[in-house]
């Protein structure tokens, strides 16, 4: 992969990453409780706030969360993300998934796809530690648990990466999710 596609994927990501997110219609709260498996959009994207329910991010973090926010605009590598803020301290879930069918023709013609920015993440962070039995392949790094399942890429996002009990939340949380991805 050359550089300078990785560099613009990877700041795409993270200007979404740290942008925050807007409501969107198709992630409720109502919709997300009734949901046990991957909703998708009209588009045909996995929506992030159904891989993990609002009331499972209240029952990971101990505490409530607000209603999520959840982004799922048109991004050029497919990404869409969700996040639940605690309603009483600065914790929180956020979930980003990148699929490669969601990904611009353009990128995919390049051969991109969800697995080859995974593994240009997994190259280019340091340090990683591998995470295994979930997906095809995880690995926790900043900002938090890398997931590959098939031609999906999962980044479950709970806070400070150097706290060991914030690996140990979002392999649980996880543990929740992939099994939801189609």
């Amino acid at each position: 992969m050359k550089t300078g596609v990785f560099l613009t994927l990877l700041l795409a990501c993270c200007l979404l990453a740290f942008a925050g997110c807007g409501k969107s219609p198709s992630s409720t709260s109502g919709t997300q409780e009734k949901s046990a498996g991957t909703q998708q959009s009209a588009k045909g994207k996995i929506d992030p706030c159904a891989l993990i329910t609002k009331a499972e991010a209240e029952a990971a973090l101990g505490e409530p969360v607000g209603e999520p926010q959840c982004d799922t605009s048109a991004s050029p590598t497919g990404q869409a993300l969700c996040v639940y803020s605690s309603s009483t301290s600065d914790r929180f879930v956020q979930i980003s998934v990148t699929e490669t069918s969601a990904m611009a023709e353009t990128l995919r013609v390049q051969g991109e796809s969800a697995g080859t920015i995974y593994r240009a993440t997994k190259d280019n962070y340091e340090p990683v530690t591998e995470v295994p039995g979930i997906g095809d392949d995880a690995f926790w790094g900043v900002p938090g648990l890398h997931v590959l399942k098939g031609d999906v890429y999962v980044c479950i996002a709970v806070g400070n990466t150097n706290k060991p009990e914030n690996l140990e939340l979002a392999q649980g949380l996880a543990e929740i999710a992939v099994p939801r991805l189609p």
